[in-house]
């Protein structure tokens, strides 16, 4: 399998763990608006109370969904930073895929280039086999026997 097949894989891989942390950080996002929403909601309530114990219990309701809305951002923050981290692997990715895929396509051309060269000398020994060549034996006349008696 060639390595450019990994490098998608894990390209996609990254894609998907992005848009899982996309809503991760959204829900984060969204519950931290919920419970400042909250918050806001119980300081109204605490300001309008008619007695001190209502009020009381309103400002540690406040207090609490203020707590909430703290530690929902601080998740979302992380999140943020892991969204940043994958952003910057996904690049890296990127960039070694297009690496592998330059690197595949030379080795391609190389071999495209070697099969080339094979077949035109190929072609000419065939043409070099294909012409009839004559070769000229020079002979030399025969001498006269010598008689001997």
């Amino acid at each position: 399998m060639p390595l450019s097949d990994t490098y998608r894989r894990d390209l996609d891989r990254l894609r998907d763990r992005e848009h899982a942390l996309r809503k991760e950080m959204d829900r984060y996002e969204s519950a931290a608006a919920k419970a400042d929403e909250e918050y806001r909601r119980h300081l109204a309530s605490a300001q309008r109370a008619s007695s001190a114990s209502t009020a009381k219990t309103y400002l540690n309701s406040a207090e609490r969904a203020r707590k909430k809305a703290l530690g929902e951002a601080a998740k979302a923050t992380a999140v943020s930073k892991k969204l940043a981290d994958n952003s910057r692997d996904q690049t890296n990715k990127r960039r070694q895929l297009e690496g592998a895929l330059k690197s595949e396509q030379q080795a391609a051309d190389r071999e495209t280039e070697k099969r080339r060269r094979m077949e035109k000398d190929h072609a000419r020994e065939v043409a070099r086999l294909a012409t009839p060549t004559v070769h000229y034996v020079h002979i030399k006349p025969a001498e006269p026997e010598k008689l001997r008696v």
